[in-house]
Protein backbone atom coordinates (compact mmCIF):
# COMPACT_ATOMS: atom_id res chain seq x y z
CA UNK A 1 0.00 0.00 0.00
CA UNK A 2 2.87 2.33 0.89
CA UNK A 3 4.79 1.55 -2.29
CA UNK A 4 1.98 2.10 -4.67
CA UNK A 5 1.07 5.38 -3.46
CA UNK A 6 -2.19 4.55 -1.90
CA UNK A 7 -1.11 5.78 1.77
CA UNK A 8 0.36 8.71 2.78
CA UNK A 9 3.89 9.15 3.72
CA UNK A 10 4.44 8.06 7.38
CA UNK A 11 5.21 9.91 10.68
CA UNK A 12 9.17 10.40 11.04
CA UNK A 13 9.15 8.39 13.56
CA UNK A 14 8.43 5.70 11.06
CA UNK A 15 10.36 6.41 8.84
CA UNK A 16 13.55 6.39 11.30
CA UNK A 17 11.97 3.23 12.49
CA UNK A 18 12.25 1.64 8.63
CA UNK A 19 15.41 2.87 7.86
CA UNK A 20 17.00 1.49 11.53
CA UNK A 21 15.41 -2.16 11.08
CA UNK A 22 16.35 -2.08 6.84
CA UNK A 23 19.70 -0.57 8.03
CA UNK A 24 19.23 2.22 5.20
CA UNK A 25 21.49 5.48 5.72
CA UNK A 26 19.97 7.79 7.98
CA UNK A 27 17.93 10.31 5.91
CA UNK A 28 17.72 8.33 2.94
CA UNK A 29 14.05 7.23 3.23
CA UNK A 30 13.13 11.12 4.60
CA UNK A 31 14.88 12.25 1.43
CA UNK A 32 12.65 9.71 -0.96
CA UNK A 33 9.75 11.01 1.19
CA UNK A 34 10.72 14.62 -0.11
CA UNK A 35 10.57 15.78 3.32
CA UNK A 36 13.36 16.38 6.71
CA UNK A 37 14.50 13.82 9.12
CA UNK A 38 14.46 16.39 12.64
CA UNK A 39 18.40 16.88 11.99
CA UNK A 40 18.49 18.06 8.42
CA UNK A 41 15.11 20.54 9.80
CA UNK A 42 17.01 21.79 12.92
CA UNK A 43 20.27 22.75 10.35
CA UNK A 44 18.31 24.08 7.38
CA UNK A 45 17.45 26.82 10.04
CA UNK A 46 20.42 27.31 11.39
CA UNK A 47 21.79 30.86 10.21
CA UNK A 48 24.14 30.24 6.30
CA UNK A 49 22.84 26.30 6.23
CA UNK A 50 21.44 27.03 2.92
CA UNK A 51 24.29 28.77 1.42
CA UNK A 52 26.15 26.02 2.75
CA UNK A 53 24.10 23.39 0.83
CA UNK A 54 24.21 25.64 -2.28
CA UNK A 55 28.04 25.87 -1.52
CA UNK A 56 28.91 21.99 -1.49
CA UNK A 57 25.88 21.15 -4.27
CA UNK A 58 28.75 20.94 -7.30
CA UNK A 59 31.26 18.52 -5.26
CA UNK A 60 32.13 15.33 -6.38
CA UNK A 61 31.70 12.67 -4.62
CA UNK A 62 35.37 12.40 -3.06
CA UNK A 63 35.21 16.18 -2.15
CA UNK A 64 32.02 15.40 -0.13
CA UNK A 65 34.16 12.97 1.66
CA UNK A 66 36.42 15.30 2.50
CA UNK A 67 33.64 17.73 3.93
CA UNK A 68 32.02 15.25 5.79
CA UNK A 69 35.10 13.79 7.71
CA UNK A 70 36.27 17.75 8.40
CA UNK A 71 32.61 17.94 9.70
CA UNK A 72 32.67 14.97 11.99
CA UNK A 73 36.05 16.16 13.43
CA UNK A 74 33.87 19.51 14.23
CA UNK A 75 30.33 17.16 15.80
CA UNK A 76 33.20 15.15 17.51
CA UNK A 77 34.65 18.28 19.38
CA UNK A 78 31.36 19.49 19.88
CA UNK A 79 30.12 16.38 21.55
CA UNK A 80 33.02 16.20 23.67
CA UNK A 81 32.54 19.79 25.08
CA UNK A 82 29.37 19.14 25.87
CA UNK A 83 30.03 16.65 28.02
Amino acid sequence: MLLNGERGVPADDTISKLEQVLDIPRGALFDTAGKHDRVAAKFVQKNGARLLMRTLAPLTEAEMAEVQTVAQRFANRHAKGAK
